[in-house]
C-alpha cells in the first residue's frame, strides 16, 4: 500500500509538472524530483560517482590531485619555533610562583646536598669532588642545565637564581674547604668569582636547556600523537 502511495503521488506530480509545461510551451524533465526507486530490500544503491564509473563510456574530468599538506616538524620549523620572545615583566609577575616549582628547588637541593657531602668528607671523596664541579663549581652547569629543561617559563630568570643559590652554597663550603674551585685559594676570590659567573651562566644555560627542550618536542611531533587502540582490544560483542 505505502508503494503504491508514494507511485500515485509521483504520477500526479509528474502529470502536473507536464500540464505546467505544456501551458507555458517548454518541455517538462519528466525525471526531476522523481522518487526514489526503492529496489531489492537490502541491497544498497551505488553512489553517483560509482554509477559513472560503471557506465560503459563516461569519461571523468581530470581535475588537479589532492594538495599534500606541508609537514609541521622538520628540522628547519622546530630551529625557529623553538625560540621565544623575551617577556621580562610577566615572567617577573610569576616569579613568585615559579620558585616554588620543581626546576627551582630540586637543582638547589641537589646543590645542597652536594655542599653538605663536600663538607663532610672534606673534598677526598672521590663522588662529592665529581658532583661539586657540576653542582658548586662556577658556572654550576648541571644544576643551571637542570633548572631551565624543567622550567615551564622564564628559563632564564630560573637559571639566575640558581645560580645565586649555588654561590651561597659555595661560599658556605670554601669556608671549610677551599680546593671546591680550581685556581683561587682565597675563599674570598672563589665566592667573588662565582659571583660574576654563575648568575650570567644561568641566564644563558638556563635559556639554552628551554629552547633545547622545545627544539626536541617540535622536532618530534610523534610523540604529541595519542596512541590508537588495537583493533583487536575492543569490548567482546555479545551473543557471538
Amino acid at each position: 500500500m505505502a508503494r503504491a502511495k508514494r507511485t500515485d503521488r509521483a504520477e500526479a506530480r509528474r502529470r502536473y509538472r507536464a500540464q505546467l509545461a505544456a501551458e507555458d510551451g517548454s518541455d517538462g524533465d519528466p525525471f526531476d524530483d522523481a522518487e526514489p526507486d526503492v529496489g531489492t530490500p537490502g541491497v544498497a544503491r551505488p553512489a553517483d560517482g560509482a554509477a559513472a564509473r560503471s557506465r560503459p563510456g563516461t569519461v571523468r574530468a581530470a581535475g588537479p590531485g589532492p594538495v599534500r599538506p606541508e609537514p609541521a616538524g622538520g628540522i628547519r620549523n622546530a630551529f625557529r619555533q623553538a625560540f621565544r620572545p623575551l617577556t621580562l615583566r610577566e615572567d617577573l609577575a610569576l616569579l613568585p610562583r615559579l620558585l616554588l616549582h620543581r626546576s627551582f628547588w630540586l637543582p638547589s637541593l641537589i646543590a645542597a646536598v652536594t655542599a653538605g657531602v663536600v663538607i663532610a668528607f672534606q673534598g677526598r671523596e672521590l663522588i662529592s669532588q665529581f658532583a661539586a664541579t657540576y653542582f658548586l663549581a662556577p658556572p654550576p652547569i648541571g644544576a643551571i642545565f637542570l633548572a631551565g629543561f624543567m622550567a615551564p617559563r622564564a628559563s632564564y630568570l630560573i637559571g639566575a637564581l640558581v645560580g645565586l643559590v649555588t654561590t651561597g652554597l659555595l661560599a658556605i663550603a670554601a669556608v671549610t674547604l677551599t680546593p671546591v674551585v680550581e685556581g683561587p685559594t682565597s675563599p674570598t676570590q672563589a665566592v667573588l668569582l662565582s659571583l660574576a659567573i654563575s648568575p650570567l651562566g644561568g641566564v644563558f644555560f638556563g635559556a639554552a636547556a628551554a629552547w633545547y627542550r622545545r627544539f626536541l618536542y617540535l622536532a618530534s611531533p610523534a610523540r604529541r600523537v595519542a596512541p590508537r587502540p588495537s583493533a583487536g582490544r575492543g569490548k567482546p560483542v555479545r551473543g557471538r
